[in-house]
């Protein structure tokens, strides 16, 4: 349960996260009529919903695809991760 608990602290303190709430709240603040409340009610189920699409699709497409599929997947992601480490490191070392 700690887990579920630092995975959905790590979403919410996420920039994009909050730029996204942040503009949701700016757009229902201007808005006329219902309110501010249905809005949000809205947007947050339609993120669960779709939070909840992805995560099923994932365990489907992992069932299907089998383990060794799954490695190459991870090691491409990580080499993925590793080259955008690099490239930030790269910007950041020539921007000083």
């Amino acid at each position: 349960m700690a887990g579920v608990r630092r995975r959905a602290g790590r979403h919410r303190s996420n920039p994009a996260t909050i730029a996204s709430w942040a503009a949701i709240f700016a757009a229902a603040s201007t808005s006329a009529g219902a309110g501010a409340v249905p809005l949000v009610v809205g947007v947050g189920i339609g993120s669960a919903t779709w939070v909840t699409i992805l995560a099923v699709g994932v365990a489907v497409v992992r069932r299907a695809v089998g383990p060794r599929v799954e490695r190459f997947a991870d090691l491409l992601a990580g080499l993925a991760l590793i080259g955008f480490a690099g490239v930030l490191g790269s910007r950041t070392a020539e921007a000083q």
